[in-house]
């Protein structure tokens, strides 16, 4: 086996090392992020999507759609 920089690990042990170490760090960056984003965030995210996918369509139902949700949303004070 081969030795890395003196450390004593093979570089397929290392690229494991690596790997491990950055799904861990993906996870928990993922896990930050989830828990600022306030419900209030998401549905504003997600209505401004929508909206910006019903530009992009040529029937009037979606529309209708998403305008009854944001007068919801308005009406509740969700945003």
């Amino acid at each position: 086996m081969k030795q890395v920089h003196g450390l004593g690990y093979g570089l397929t042990e290392r690229n494991k090392m690596i790997g491990m170490l950055g799904t861990i760090g993906l996870a928990a960056a993922k896990t930050l992020v989830v828990s600022l984003l306030t419900e209030k965030m998401v549905l504003k995210l997600t209505l401004t999507l929508l909206e910006w996918a019903v530009d992009r369509t040529s029937n009037e139902v979606d529309n209708h759609l998403v305008k009854m949700m944001r007068e919801q949303l308005q009406k509740t004070g969700v945003i």
